[in-house]
């Protein structure tokens, strides 16, 4: 417990000193939320409208969280060497990186709460409180099948080509996902494509629950598929690096 704690210090000190990158993190999307939601009636099919957005919003924050906040945090541990210097400690590595991804369940926490809040008080969302609370666990499920993506981006050696590869998925996935606009602005071929990205079924999953009360569906086996490969290829990484290093 005094590791963990020791752990979850260095977590809080870390944040604090990005700070404003992590608000920015939270706020962007629930901004975006405001603007585009600017004139929306109050008819049933516009509210319904509204709220998927929110939804998708509230999913489209945590896209930053994955793709630069966690996997920066690791690659600045290993450029400090606070990584190496932690293998020859007694603290096991499961409880480092378990300490790294509590602390952007965490922030994704209060990004649903910011989201769900401007939502509600400031463009007049309204559902059952039953159905905040399962929109918000099924977010933060869809939210872990995406952080192996994160801990895949910290393999790349440089920061560059992360950054890179991190815009790309950042950007490339919340457009295809249909974040950004409606996928029926896309031609057919290119529908049949962000059917298949991840971001796609991570609003979906939310937005067909509230649409007719499922919770698991075919997004639900889907991000769990995208985030088992994920990880499966985070370790084939791993042994080849190992490998290599001997």
């Amino acid at each position: 417990m005094t590791m963990f704690k020791a752990l979850m210090w260095n977590e809080w000190l870390l944040t604090k000193r990005g700070l404003t990158s992590l608000v920015m993190a939270i706020a962007l999307p629930s901004c975006f939320f405001l603007f585009f939601s600017q004139g929306v009636g109050t008819s049933p099919a516009e509210q319904t409208v509204l709220r998927d957005y929110l939804m998708t919003m509230t999913a489209f924050a945590s896209l930053s969280l994955a793709f630069f906040t966690l996997p920066f945090s690791l690659v600045e541990d290993r450029k400090t060497n606070r990584l190496r210097l932690l293998k020859h400690t007694p603290v096991p590595m499961p409880l480092y990186y378990f300490a790294k991804m509590l602390r952007i369940i965490l922030f994704y926490l209060v990004a649903i709460v910011v989201s769900f809040s401007v939502g509600h008080f400031v463009r007049g969302v309204d559902l059952p409180t039953s159905e905040w609370l399962l929109s918000a666990a099924l977010l933060m499920f869809a939210m872990l099948c995406f952080l192996p993506f994160g801990l895949l981006l910290s393999t790349v050696k440089s920061s560059e080509t992360m950054s890179a590869v991190g815009n790309l998925l950042y950007i490339g996935l919340a457009m295809l996902g249909g974040m950004w606009m409606s996928l029926t602005m896309f031609p057919d071929w290119l529908q049949a494509i962000s059917k298949c990205t991840p971001t796609y079924h991570f609003y979906h999953l939310v937005t067909s629950y509230l649409k007719n009360g499922t919770i698991i569906n075919t997004s639900f086996f889907v991000l769990i598929a995208y985030a088992l490969g994920a990880m499966l290829l985070l370790f084939w990484t791993s042994q080849k690096k190992e490998f290599g290093d001997r």
